[in-house]
C-alpha cells in the first residue's frame, strides 16, 4: 500500500527540466573552422606569391608604398584589449550580473568599431600610392576579410546582447555569450598572423 501511495505522488511531480543543449558553441565551432580554413588558404597564398616574385629577384611590394608598424601595433593592440572584456562579458552573465555583462558588451563593441575604423584609414592610406600589383590585391583581400570578420563578430556579440537585455541568457544559460567570446579571440588570433604576415615580415 505505501509502495502504491508513493508512486501516486511521484506521479504527481512535474518532470525535470531537461538541460539545455550546446548547439550555439558547437555551431560557433563549425563557423571558427571554415574561419580558419578560409584564412589559412589566404595566408598560404600569400606566402606562395611573395616566394615566387622574390625568387625572380622583384620587389614584393612596390616601393612607393610604405606601410607602417604604427597604426597596425594600436589594432593589434585594441584587440588584446578586447579579448579580457569578452571574457568578462561570460563571467559576469555566468554570475546574473546584468550590469557588467552590458559594459563588457559595449567596450567590446566599442573597441571593434575602433580597430575597423582605423583600419580602414590604414588601407585608405595605402591604396593612395599603390599600383594594381598581386601585393596590393592579397593585402587588401586579407585585410578586407578581417574587417568583414570583426563586424561578423560585433553582430555576434549585439545579438547576444539584445537576448540578455531580454532576458534570455544567464546563469543558467550562457553558452551563446561563451561563443561570442570563443568566435571573438579568434579575430584576435587571425590579426596577430596578419600583423606578423603582412606588417612585420612584409
Amino acid at each position: 500500500m505505501a509502495d502504491d501511495d508513493d508512486a501516486a505522488r511521484t506521479a504527481l511531480l512535474p518532470a525535470a527540466t531537461l538541460p539545455r543543449g550546446r548547439t550555439v558553441q558547437v555551431g560557433t565551432a563549425f563557423a571558427i573552422a571554415a574561419v580558419l580554413m578560409y584564412f589559412g588558404g589566404l595566408f598560404g597564398i600569400y606566402l606562395a606569391e611573395r616566394s615566387v616574385v622574390r625568387t625572380a629577384g622583384l620587389e614584393w611590394i612596390p616601393g612607393s608604398v610604405d606601410i607602417q608598424l604604427t597604426a597596425p601595433s594600436i589594432i593589434l593592440w585594441t584587440y588584446i584589449i578586447s579579448m579580457p572584456l569578452a571574457a568578462w562579458a561570460v563571467y559576469a552573465i555566468r554570475r546574473d550580473d546584468r550590469k557588467h555583462a552590458y559594459m563588457a558588451f559595449a567596450l567590446v563593441l566599442l573597441l571593434g568599431a575602433m580597430t575597423i575604423n582605423q583600419a580602414a584609414y590604414n588601407f585608405d592610406s595605402i591604396g593612395a600610392v599603390a599600383d594594381n600589383s598581386r601585393a596590393e590585391t592579397l593585402i587588401f583581400l586579407i585585410g578586407g576579410s578581417h574587417m568583414v570578420l570583426t563586424l561578423v563578430g560585433m553582430l555576434f556579440f549585439l545579438f547576444t546582447a539584445f537576448r540578455a537585455l531580454a532576458g534570455q541568457f544567464s546563469s543558467r544559460y550562457s553558452d551563446a555569450v561563451a561563443a561570442a567570446a570563443m568566435f571573438w579571440y579568434v579575430i584576435v588570433f587571425l590579426y596577430f598572423i596578419i600583423w606578423l604576415l603582412i606588417t612585420v615580415s612584409k
